[in-house]
């Protein structure tokens, strides 16, 4: 659906927002390698050399392109510094990896163009839309290029290009850009979803990256509820809870993009393990702290118990990224000590 704001832009990326048109606008940009326009050749350059992960100036040639072919969104035959290799680009704006197709790819380098010679493949994770899927992906390639990846290497040399497809571009994604970090200077009352998922991502890519020894998850669960859906991060660390030995996460939990709830986000510690006692009571847990309310609710994913919470108060709506990232901090360290004090004699951390 285009919007009001869509229509007066008049930006061609504002209404081409499918992967199809994303994929063109790759292979268009890789292709113009020796451009003689300064801003595109500059900007065709530094996503090469990011794509390669090379800090080696030399410029990338790139002799062949191909779009969809052997189930491949993208990929560019390249030349640099003495070096042939096949780059394989997943394309993505707001859907995730699927079928473990990332692992396979290499497996179809040959195919991609049959009869030329190369030194090795790299596998590249292109995506303008929330990377929920970061952590799980990590592994499974060379390079990802997330929006905050992407925007120095377009957008610098490319908003006021005389060249039309590249400003015009560049410009959508300094504008996505900017409602997706806004996050950064604003407090949490003046975020729309774009920044409530920027700030996911955020903190999502903070956890991974901070040693915790358990899981950590980034996704927006319910997409088709009348609801609509939320942007959650989940963490847990596998630690078997009580005489059940059920297990336990946590949620930090934005609300629903459709309603209006008296909160802006909560942490929730919920019961991970399907089929399990729904309750705090029935899992023979003690209670995480002294708050009320959320203790006994029936669901697939039974809440256990609430760690904090942002009202919808003028003191929760100016609550910044800093004091969310203190809270959340916070939480982690309690719901840590109450699965050591619920511990039961010989459990299993897996």
């Amino acid at each position: 659906m285009v919007d009001e704001n869509t229509v007066r832009s008049g930006n061609l990326f504002d209404f081409a927002t499918s992967e199809l048109s994303q994929d063109a606008f790759v292979c268009w940009l890789c292709s113009r390698w020796d451009d003689p326009d300064d801003t595109v050749r500059a900007a065709s350059q530094n996503l090469l050399h990011a794509m390669l992960g090379s800090d080696d100036p030399t410029p990338v040639r790139v002799p062949r392109v191909v779009r969809q072919r052997c189930h491949v969104d993208v990929a560019l035959l390249t030349e640099h510094a003495g070096v042939r290799r096949i780059v394989i680009v997943e394309d993505k704006t707001g859907s995730v990896e699927h079928d473990d197709q990332l692992r396979r790819y290499p497996e179809r380098a040959d195919d991609l163009f049959p009869g030329e010679p190369y030194d090795g493949v790299r596998v590249v994770y292109y995506k303008t839309g929330p990377l929920v899927e970061y952590a799980r992906i990590a592994d499974q390639c060379d390079t990802i290029l997330g929006l905050e990846d992407i925007v120095p290497l377009i957008v610098t040399p490319g908003v006021g290009s005389p060249n039309a497809i590249l400003s015009e571009y560049a410009e959508h994604l300094r504008h996505l850009h900017d409602r997706r970090t806004m996050w950064r200077s604003r407090p949490i009352g003046d975020w729309d979803d774009e920044a409530r998922a920027g700030y996911a991502e955020h903190l999502h890519r903070r956890i991974a990256a901070s040693g915790w020894p358990g899981w950590v998850l980034f996704e927006k669960p319910d997409t088709n509820s009348p609801r609509g859906a939320h942007w959650v991060v989940s963490l847990g660390n596998g630690q078997e809870l009580g005489p059940h030995h059920v297990r336990a996460f946590v949620g930090v939990e934005f609300p629903p993009d459709r309603i209006h709830p008296d909160w802006l986000l909560r942490i929730l510690v919920r019961i991970d393990s399907p089929g399990e006692p729904y309750n705090r009571h029935d899992c023979g847990l003690t209670p995480i702290n002294d708050r009320r309310g959320f203790t006994s609710r029936r669901s697939p994913v039974a809440i256990i118990g609430l760690i904090d919470i942002v009202p919808d108060t003028p003191e929760g709506r100016a609550a910044t990224a800093g004091q969310l990232d203190e809270m959340v901090d916070a939480a982690i360290a309690e719901y840590q000590a109450w699965c050591d004090r619920n511990r039961p004699e010989g459990g299993e951390d897996r």
